[in-house]
């Protein structure tokens, strides 16, 4: 498989996920668990601690980058054909 199939591959793949995180999400309970990640990923605030601990600050910035994630896979514009 060419590097580019393999990409598109990879696009399809992830257009196939975002369609069903924002179904899943759009849902009465989805919106409450969204809720409940925003707030236990620690969205809205900074990974930084007031300890400044790096080893703290890497694992808070993990923890967000999962609602990152998420919530740019429910903004995903995506164009299904057929």
């Amino acid at each position: 498989m060419s590097r580019e199939e393999q990409i598109a591959e990879n696009v399809e793949k992830n257009d196939d996920l975002a369609l069903e995180m924002q179904h899943l999400f759009a849902s009465a309970r989805g919106i409450k668990v969204l809720d409940h990640l925003r707030e236990f990923c620690g969205f809205e605030f900074s990974s930084v601690g007031q300890d400044f601990n790096p080893n703290r600050t890497m694992f808070r910035e993990g923890q967000r980058n999962v609602y990152v994630h998420i919530n740019s896979m429910l903004k995903r514009k995506v164009e299904k054909n057929g």
